[in-house]
Formats: structure tokens, sequence, C-alpha cells
């Protein structure tokens, strides 16, 4: 799946900006809001209201984020399955920037606007060894 993925997404990819194009050191606090079985509506709303630094969150955490009124700076996807597309069903910030991994699923890379998406490479084994998948998906 991961380097089909990667295939449907080359043309984008090469088009596209690098995760290391993004600003650096940042000002003030960050808060990364991951997705868990522990996190509940009611410990969102309460950062909603009392949290002002910046925000980064996970794909399934974006719907939660926006609806409790966060608006994150960023959101980030790593895992390559299509039902991640549903968690982009949302309306997001103009200046939102979408950090995604080269073998995401097509379905959610259409659902980000080319100009804002930025893209990493996942390790998929020891990137220094001699027939490394790693570093010659890097390397395309």
């Amino acid at each position: 799946m991961w380097f089909n993925n990667i295939g449907k997404n080359m043309h984008l990819i090469r088009l596209g900006h690098d995760v290391k194009e993004l600003e650096r050191g940042c000002a003030g606090p960050v808060l990364i809001v991951g997705a868990g079985p522990s996190v509940t509506p009611e410990q969102i709303q309460l950062v909603a209201k009392r949290w002002q630094g910046h925000v980064i969150t996970t794909d399934k955490m974006l719907k939660p984020c926006m609806i409790a009124g966060i608006q994150p700076e960023a959101v980030a996807t790593l895992d390559a399955s299509p039902i991640i597309a549903d968690f982009y069903d949302v309306a997001t910030p103009y200046n939102m920037r979408y950090i995604l991994g080269t073998h995401v699923d097509p379905k959610v890379v259409a659902k980000c606007p080319e100009d804002r998406t930025h893209w990493f490479n996942a390790y998929y084994d020891d990137p220094d060894a001699e027939y490394s998948i790693s570093r010659t998906v890097a390397w395309i």
C-alpha cells in the first residue's frame, strides 16, 4: 500500500514543499494534540478556553480541535490508510500547513492545498543498510 501511494503522489511530491521548509523556532509554547483513548471532548474544550500558544494536531484530532474552536497552525499525517481522508472533512484555517508522509493515501492528499502541503519520508528500515528502501524513497 505504501509504495503504491508514493507512486500515485509522486507528481505532487516532486513539485511540493519539503517539510524542512517550515519555519523553525517559533516564539512561545507549542501544544501538540495527539489522538488517544483518553482524550475527551471536555478536555479539548478546556484547552480551547485556556491555551494561548501555537497548536499542531494529528489528523484524527483535526475535527475535534476545529469544533472546539482551536485553530491549529499545522496538521500531520503518517498513516497510509484511505480512511484518514475522513478526518480532513472539516473547514480549516486558510494558513494552516499540512505535513504529510510521502506514503499517505491520495484521498488524503486531495484534501490538502498543494501550496500549503509539506512532505516528509518515513523510515521503513535502516537507511544505512545496503539495500535500504528508506534511502531509495528519499533519493526519488
